[in-house]
């Protein structure tokens, strides 16, 4: 039977949780402001935790509908995790478990396989994907190497798009850049180099990416390397892109007589940085 956890709310807590997600309804994005953490406990095996909590994920379209997701700390591990999601099964489901899974067969970087739960949260009770995101903590512990930056494009926000024509300028970061450390600006060269389609790979470099995008193709949808999806990870020896497949799979389509170049048409084909993966 799947894990079952039940979130301890008192009263202002309800009264606060509701408020936001009638508010988020009406918006066409979730915006970060609206996002607080807030203190409560966690019953799971007849053990309670204390954790805190925020609201998680950009598109309201799951609140609309009744559900939530989930960013949850605890300073005991729960299940082996301190620090994890819990997203919708209106989102993610078994699947997401599967293509993590797959990922670390063919030794690629990824997040969490996870697993999923049961759990109510207030007057919401619902399954979800739970998993440990692909942080510096679970990376530095994971693959036993210094994360020292994720590089990935900023996407447009205001329109809950997850590219931008200005994606393709070097200032249009998820995350600015503001380090002494030679490491990373060396990487943010050679990011760039990427996404302009001039950089060169190393024959272990170009092993990852081949097993990385025939994963892309097998799955048949370009979802997780457009846009911000598009994560390149950077640590003392390597800067590679993530798998994060989010649950995208797409049956392959006969008609597709160019496959190579059609998978980047099939969704925002003029998302700047999918030109990295063109070359």
């Amino acid at each position: 039977s799947k894990p079952t956890f039940r979130f301890i709310l008192s009263g202002r807590d309800i009264s606060y949780n509701d408020s936001i997600i009638t508010m988020v309804s009406s918006k066409k994005t979730f915006e970060p402001q609206f996002k607080k953490w807030r203190k409560a406990k966690l019953v799971y095996n007849d053990e309670v935790y204390k954790i805190k909590y925020k609201f998680h994920g950009q598109d309201p379209k799951p609140y609309k509908n009744g559900h939530i997701s989930l960013r949850v700390k605890s300073k005991r591990p729960i299940i082996g995790r301190r620090d994890f999601r819990l997203i919708t099964g209106y989102e993610m489901n078994y699947t997401n478990v599967f293509l993590n899974s797959i990922a670390g067969e063919y030794d690629l970087i990824h997040e969490d396989a996870g697993l999923i739960v049961s759990a109510r949260f207030g007057n919401i009770e619902e399954d979800f994907y739970m998993y440990e995101a692909l942080e510096k903590s679970y990376y530095d512990r994971v693959y036993g190497s210094e994360m020292l930056y994720k590089f990935s494009p900023k996407g447009d926000f205001h329109t809950n798009s997850h590219s931008d024509p200005i994606d393709k300028y070097y200032y249009a970061l998820d995350n600015s850049i503001s380090t002494t450390d030679d490491r990373i600006k060396l990487g943010f060269v050679k990011y760039m180099d990427i996404r302009n389609g001039t950089a060169e790979f190393n024959a272990d470099e170009q092993q990852y990416l081949g097993d990385y995008l025939s994963l892309v193709y097998l799955f048949g949808h370009p979802h997780q390397i457009t846009g911000d999806n598009d994560k390149w990870l950077l640590d003392d020896n390597i800067l590679l892109p993530i798998f994060r497949n989010e649950g995208w799979i797409i049956f392959h389509d006969p008609a597709r007589n160019v496959y190579d170049q059609s998978l980047f048409d099939i969704y925002l084909p003029d998302s700047p940085n999918t030109m990295a993966y063109k070359y």
